[in-house]
């Protein structure tokens, strides 16, 4: 299964260059989007962490990936897997979707597939991870409930990363 991942609704893809813009301007200025992952992004550091997220996607695979609309190819948001805190060793599931589309299922359904591709072996096109964790902010709901919906199970609270709070997740072991 390798990239583009296509969901009912969705393309997954690898970040393009010319996703920049709709990011920045769907997800990474806007406050409500970006309330639980910390604050809106400067464009200076939005085009730092893309190039990151590019640069690491050519490397390894894994990077926050481009959610496109699969009816119109908008673009919606972005979600993957990448390395906890940007260094690992730990690889994190992240997902953030533009405001518009919250509440549709949308979050799951693209969480859902980026968890797939980051499990499947190597040899089916995945990229052959044996566990995946998820922080997330306690009072984030919405995203927690997209974790358990997944399947990851929550091991508690922590303030080992991201310099605050958060629920931590990670792929059920037994499965």
């Amino acid at each position: 299964m390798p990239l583009p991942l296509l969901t009912p609704r969705l393309r997954i893809r690898g970040p393009e260059p010319d996703d920049f813009e709709a990011l920045f301007e769907g997800i990474w200025s806007r406050p409500e989007v970006m309330r639980f992952v910390g604050p809106p992004r400067s464009r200076t550091l939005a085009a730092e962490r893309f190039a990151w997220s590019r640069e690491l996607f050519q490397r390894t695979g894994m990077a926050l990936w481009t959610v496109e609309r699969r009816s119109d190819g908008a673009i919606l948001g972005d979600c993957g897997v990448i390395p906890l805190e940007g260094l690992g060793p730990q690889i994190e599931l992240g997902y953030r979707l533009r405001r518009s589309v919250w509440g549709q299922g949308l979050a799951t359904e693209a969480a859902a597939a980026a968890l797939s591709h980051a499990m499947a072996p190597e040899a089916e096109g995945g990229l052959g991870l044996s566990r995946v964790v998820a922080v997330v902010d306690p009072d984030h709901t919405a995203s927690r409930r997209v974790l358990e919906k997944l399947g990851l199970r929550y091991v508690g609270l922590t303030a080992a990363h991201y310099e605050t709070t958060s629920a931590f997740y990670e792929t059920d072991p037994q499965k």
